[in-house]
């Protein structure tokens, strides 16, 4: 009976550990992207400059709701707008014939699939919005080998972020 309930007791916390540890993992995940994030914001004109683009400006959050404001997002769920306001980055950039076009970027430190349907889902609503052609990328230090086809195809562009800067 006391070997069942020592059993039972160190069970009971290798799963409070266990609970703890995936708990911190995912803390220090989301500083990881905050990192990432506040980089790649500061890399804005390299990454236009990447794709064949110049940079002209980063839109703010208050640019983008103006932007809807003026916009018909009828057809648009309330959970998709948010998200869009809540882009990591949206650039207006002008291509190499002086044109302005747009590019929205999903950036993360692991770049997986949400990451590709976001940056997609905005560029096309910056066009929707604009009337301006928009490039989706997604930007990090590492992808996860699920979204090699979407960058394969030019879907999304990838922007590779140097892993060098994490130490």
């Amino acid at each position: 009976m006391v070997s069942l309930l020592l059993c039972f007791g160190l069970g009971m916390a290798c799963c409070y550990y266990s609970s703890l540890s995936h708990s911190i993992k995912k803390q220090v995940m989301c500083f990881k992207d905050m990192f990432v994030k506040e980089i790649a914001i500061g890399k804005a004109p390299l990454i236009a400059w990447t794709m064949g683009l110049c940079r002209t400006k980063d839109l703010s959050s208050k640019n983008r709701l103006d932007l809807t404001d003026i916009s018909d997002t009828s057809d648009i769920s309330t959970n998709d707008l948010r998200s869009f306001h809540r882009a990591d980055l949206i650039i207006e950039a002008t291509d190499q014939a002086g044109e302005v076009c747009y590019i929205a970027a999903e950036v993360s430190y692991t770049a997986h699939g949400g990451d590709i349907t976001r940056a997609v889902r905005n560029a096309s609503f910056l066009t929707k919005f604009t009337g301006k052609p928009a490039y989706a990328v997604v930007a990090g230090m590492y992808q996860d080998d699920r979204i090699q086809d979407s960058i394969d195809s030019s879907e999304v562009f990838w922007y590779q972020m140097d892993p060098d800067v994490l130490r």
